[in-house]
């Protein structure tokens, strides 16, 4: 696992946190988000929840990538579910939710890709940390599927005085 730096101006977390920002960044980003990603967002962004992920996914779509966040494991989520399958294959994606129940822990937050190139990213802001179930897990995806787990550490652009 690979650790890297992402910082936003705190000016884009308290937007987020009033409930400017969810929708316009997905009117702005619809190859990254779909609905049932606003509705999960609409629930929960008063806490600042889903800030980071949303935030690290629109870096690397910028940067040419596709990317899915968070429940692209779950069988609800047909469309993310397909891609997942697409590059790993139906035993692949099988082996992630078959992890996600031995581990108790969620999978990294984004599945970042381009054709069937791909790396795992994990959000981590604030007091966030890695837990030991994620560390197992995370090890896991890297030796099975032979393809990253990024750490990005997301922090709060200081001002300079």
């Amino acid at each position: 696992m690979k650790t890297t730096k992402l910082s936003y101006l705190p000016y884009f977390y308290s937007a987020w946190k009033r409930g400017r920002l969810h929708y316009k960044w997905f009117r702005q980003h619809r190859n990254a988000f779909d609905a049932a990603d606003l509705r999960i967002v609409r629930k929960q962004h008063l806490n600042g929840n889903h800030f980071g992920e949303w935030f690290t996914a629109i870096h690397y779509t910028r940067q040419g990538y596709g990317v899915l966040v968070e429940k692209y494991m779950y069988r609800i989520h047909g469309r993310k579910c397909a891609v997942v399958s697409d590059i790993f294959g139906e035993r692949g994606l099988e082996l992630l939710r078959k992890w996600r129940e031995r581990y108790h822990c969620q999978p990294p937050d984004l599945l970042v890709y381009k054709g069937k190139k791909c790396f795992f990213v994990e959000v981590k802001r604030g007091r966030d940390f890695l837990r030991d179930c994620q560390k197992a897990y995370f090890k896991n995806i890297e030796s099975v599927f032979g393809c990253p787990v990024v750490i990005v550490d997301l922090q709060a652009k200081r001002h300079l005085r």
